[in-house]
């Protein structure tokens, strides 16, 4: 006389909990054999959902590899580089001042230049009587 062998509750669908009855060995051996490839296609697609959910976040470890890669090849290390958004330094600072005083001055002098001019001509044209 066959035994019957019954299947473990699955968590995998509310739906199978219940009792299965099997009339072979070989019936159960292959029940369980589909419940497992069940379970890993269950893993395999939530591992695939979340390398889609957490794809920027390898986009940004692969863009950090290939910059490791760049400075490692390159032989650049932190001391030799300078950032292009880095703060002017004191020189930087007063040679821009002085600069922008110096064009200020200029611009001044020759607005009074061109004024005087003006005024010159102005004085000539009306010193002719028509």
């Amino acid at each position: 006389m066959a035994k019957k062998l019954t299947s473990k509750s699955n968590n995998l669908n509310p739906k199978s909990s219940r009792k299965i009855d099997f009339k072979k060995k070989s019936d159960a051996q292959s029940h369980v054999s589909k419940m497992k490839r069940k379970q890993t296609k269950l893993k395999v697609q939530e591992m695939n959902e979340t390398i889609k959910h957490d794809n920027s976040e390898m986009e940004g470890i692969h863009d950090l590899m290939k910059n490791y890669d760049y400075t490692k090849k390159n032989k650049i290390n932190t001391s030799n580089v300078v950032a292009q958004t880095s703060l002017p330094n004191a020189k930087q600072i007063k040679r821009v001042c002085e600069i922008d005083l110096k064009v200020k001055k200029e611009t001044k002098q020759l607005k009074e230049k061109a004024e005087q001019e003006l005024e010159d001509q102005l004085d000539f044209i009306t010193g002719f009587k028509i």
